[in-house]
């Protein structure tokens, strides 16, 4: 069966939402109640930012 590349892509997307977001929302919990969160910050470089030139260093 074949199926469209944008089928594929909401169907990854919409099990993301249902089922990660969940998670997500119980971790992001679980960091809020802690008095330090450490932070890795690694510099990428994002083609498209608003505001920014494609050179320029953004974090994750």
């Amino acid at each position: 069966m074949k199926l469209p590349r944008a089928t594929l892509a909401n169907w990854v997307i919409k099990c993301s939402i249902d089922y990660m977001e969940p998670v997500y929302e119980q971790l992001h919990q679980h960091l809020l109640e802690r008095d330090i969160i450490h932070a890795d910050e690694i510099p990428c470089q994002v083609l498209k930012e608003e505001g920014k030139t494609a050179q320029s260093k953004s974090y994750i």
